[in-house]
């Protein structure tokens, strides 16, 4: 916040969560309910910040995120492709879970050879 006073921030913040109302209201995939968005991040050498990062936040905070230049309401295409991002993460982390409750059980005969092998899903969480 450059040169701004206090009032005039928050000012700016209420004329953002106007413009976002409204950016919301023309987008096919913004929530429709509840008061949040999604907002992307912006390139900011000083605070270190890196362009792309697609989050999702109340549109308060992304009113207040949009006045400090630090976001600016995301594209269609990138909530789209945060959510599948999204929905990838989570078949991921399933999988993985899913495999980590997997035992396996093989047995031998008195020569020790492998008769026969199977895969058991634990019970435990």
């Amino acid at each position: 916040m450059s040169q701004q006073t206090i009032t005039e921030f928050w000012a700016q913040v209420k004329e953002e969560r106007a413009a976002i109302h409204a950016a919301v209201a023309k987008s096919k995939v913004q929530p429709k309910t509840g008061d949040i968005c999604f907002i992307t991040s912006v390139r900011n050498r000083q605070r270190g910040m890196e362009e792309g990062n697609v989050v999702m936040c109340t549109i308060q905070l992304a009113g207040q995120r949009i006045a400090e230049q630090s976001h600016r309401i995301s594209t269609d295409d990138e909530i789209e492709m945060f959510l599948e991002a999204q929905k990838d993460a989570r078949k991921e982390i399933i999988a993985t879970e899913r495999a980590r409750r997997t035992t396996f059980s093989t047995s031998v005969d008195a020569s020790g050879h492998e008769v026969g092998a199977a895969a058991v899903e634990s019970k435990k969480a």
